[in-house]
């Protein structure tokens, strides 16, 4: 049935967009914790060493497009970028 299709396009469609919200809500905690420690004297690799312990609990691939998270290395990236300035 057509009607069952268009409905899951729009099904697939709304899934991807409410993943992309949340990976940008994501990066935008990782940058806010990281301002935070370093404007407390914190070293920011604590941030890194703490996703890293967490990525050991979990799968690896994190579920590929449909993760709501960035991948930890690019969020280790991101914050070791933030640290640098």
């Amino acid at each position: 049935d057509v009607s069952y299709l268009s409905l899951a396009a729009v099904s697939v469609s709304t899934a991807v967009l409410e993943r992309s919200f949340s990976r940008e809500h994501e990066i935008e905690a990782d940058a806010y914790a990281t301002r935070y420690f370093l404007a407390r004297d914190r070293e920011a690799e604590a941030l890194v060493e703490a996703l890293r312990e967490l990525s050991n609990h979990t799968d690896p691939d994190g579920g590929g497009w449909l993760r709501t998270h960035p991948s930890t290395d690019e969020r280790v990236r991101r914050i070791r970028k933030t640290n640098e300035l």
